[in-house]
């Protein structure tokens, strides 16, 4: 937990951060999520409510009932395969299928830490090897994705429309230790 959020709940806050697939939240919840990731001008806003339902696990920050985060883990196979033809390693797309996306925190409550509370909450309900892609122009996602054992790999392409360059990061599934009786 973040020292924001950990403060925050000390002093009576009423912040949660939540992980589960799509359909154990509210169609209320998920609106929200799609309407604070469309502000974020990240991302595609034609189909995603669609996307959002298609997505594995949606992390949701709340703080009392107002959301001020999210994160996503996603598997688009065709989405997959372009992203990692684009930065020139296509045979990387299978053993990095699932993605995490649409991390977002609300503008009145960023630089805070909470974005490490997201991938937290969600890395911690998977065991699989993911892959981001963050805009070239935003460092500080870049180190929070290393902070999490995120790896730069292939070369920096533009996005589909041409208007953002982006960097392609991987992530191993953690090592499972196997205790062994002498």
């Amino acid at each position: 937990m973040s020292p924001y959020a950990r403060l925050w709940m000390e002093t009576g806050g009423d912040m949660q951060t939540i992980t589960k697939p799509p359909a154990q939240f509210s169609q209320d919840d998920k609106e929200a999520f799609a309407d604070l990731v469309s502000t974020a001008g990240q991302v595609d806003v034609h189909g995603l409510a669609g996307r959002i339902e298609r997505a594995n696990l949606l992390t949701m920050m709340w703080d009392g009932d107002v959301l001020i985060g999210t994160n996503a883990i996603k598997n688009n196979p065709a989405h997959a395969d372009s992203v990692f033809r684009n930065a020139g390693v296509p045979e990387q797309s299978k053993r990095y299928a699932s993605e995490l996306g649409w991390l977002t925190v609300h503008l009145d409550y960023r630089r805070r830490g909470l974005s490490h509370d997201l991938m937290e909450d969600a890395l911690s309900k998977i065991d699989t090897s993911l892959f981001a892609t963050s805009r070239l122009t935003l460092p500080r996602v870049h180190r929070l994705l290393q902070d999490y054992d995120f790896k730069v790999i292939g070369k920096d392409y533009k996005s589909d429309d041409g208007s953002r360059t982006l960097k392609v990061f991987v992530r191993n599934a953690p090592t499972k230790l196997i205790a062994i009786k002498a």
